[in-house]
């Protein structure tokens, strides 16, 4: 499948034109759209489908299906451009998509309540100071692969687990908004890594696959605390896997570790946000403050500084900042230096349209790999 990428892309889809252009390809041959479910906050999740017409799949051996779903983590927004790619493809009856016998099934978006509250910074990839101004992550107990309890969210995805049937989910995550610890993959079942080794080629001037971190397990989603287990109580056979791209790139010649003294203007700085979120406690508070700790036990761990805890802590300070606490504000600078002088001499952002390209050749090179693509 050969794939190419507008290379002008500089933006993320909201949630509004998600649920815009879900709504344009549903009137187009060959697609349908229903609603599965509702978030917690009653936003429609919805399940847009694309059948293959009956004379392209007629003498094959089987019509495989596919599923797509991408925001359960709010801050992670890649996977709308994976998906309105695909659909333009899948639109497109010239397109080379349509050699396979394949079923394609997207999820409009998993987390809508999460992913709206990123909307602030979707236009400006790559700017760390509006993901710090307008960032939000559940915390990790509440995100729908977590789950401590099943969520309205969860409920949805299993409805469009028994939908579509799928014989592959791809569960699309990325780090678009700040450096990840490798080029990360993780599998359902075991994987001969040497067949990766040509979609690393197509994507090593994009990503840093120098020290890639490859997760292979036998048991990745057959967990049920994971958003994929459904699946596997349908299927066993059905492979599930997470990508996560990244959205920077090391500089060259520069190294990325950074270790923080305690006693230092972060530390104490980090230090006094969390007194001041333990005073100051809401709701709005919560994975704010969870990130806040891990971020002291790094420090006093003497472990490597994750500045990406730090970004990501911002919607905590904006919304103290919001409440009148003068002290969040000085905090907030404190925190804006730190993430200007570590990135802007250490990374470089990676181009909207390459991490797009980097998770559509993955998607493919796997498909290829487990035969689900049929000619």
């Amino acid at each position: 499948m050969r794939i190419v990428i507008n290379n002008e892309l500089n933006k993320f889809y909201s949630y509004e034109e998600l649920k815009g252009f879900f709504l344009r390809f549903s009137k187009l041959p060959g697609f349908s759209l229903e609603q599965i479910g509702l978030s917690e906050e009653g936003e429609p999740i919805e399940l847009l489908s694309y059948r293959q017409p009956a004379q392209r799949v007629s003498g094959k051996p089987k019509c495989n299906s596919i599923l797509l779903y991408g925001g359960e983590d709010a801050s992670e927004p890649i996977f709308s451009q994976t998906i309105f790619w695909l659909l333009s493809e899948l639109s497109n009856a010239d397109s080379q998509i349509h050699r396979f016998a394949t079923n394609w099934h997207f999820v409009s978006c998993i987390n809508p309540d999460g992913y709206k509250k990123n909307s602030g910074w979707l236009n400006h990839p790559g700017d760390m100071n509006c993901f710090l101004e307008n960032s939000w992550e559940d915390i990790h107990s509440r995100m729908i692969f977590w789950k401590s309890k099943e969520r309205m969210e969860h409920k949805a995805l299993k409805r469009a687990i028994a939908l579509s049937n799928p014989d592959f989910i791809y569960n699309m995550h990325d780090e678009s908004h700040f450096p990840a610890e490798g080029y990360k993959f993780a599998f359902s079942s075991p994987l001969n890594l040497e067949l990766l080794n040509p979609h690393l080629e197509r994507v090593k001037d994009f990503m840093d696959v120098s020290s890639e971190e490859l997760l292979i397990t036998d048991c990745y989603g057959r967990d049920p605390r994971f958003s994929v287990y459904p699946a596997f109580e349908a299927n066993n056979e059905v492979f599930a896997f997470l990508n996560e791209s990244c959205g920077y790139k090391l500089k060259t010649d520069t190294s990325p570790g950074i270790f923080i003294d305690i006693g230092s203007p972060i530390y104490d700085a980090i230090k006094k946000f969390k007194k001041l979120q333990i005073e100051n406690f809401s709701e709005e508070l919560q994975s704010s403050l969870f990130h806040t700790d891990l971020l002291i036990d790094s420090i006093e761990g003497k472990e490597e500084f994750n500045s990406k805890m730090l970004s990501i802590t911002g919607y905590g300070l904006n919304h103290l900042i919001s409440k009148g606490v003068k002290a969040a504000s000085e905090i907030k600078e404190i925190y804006q230096e730190h993430i200007n002088t570590h990135f802007q001499n250490t990374y470089d952002p990676i181009p909207v349209w390459q991490q797009v390209f980097t998770q559509i050749d993955f998607l493919f090179t796997i498909l290829e790999i487990k035969g689900i693509l049929v000619n």
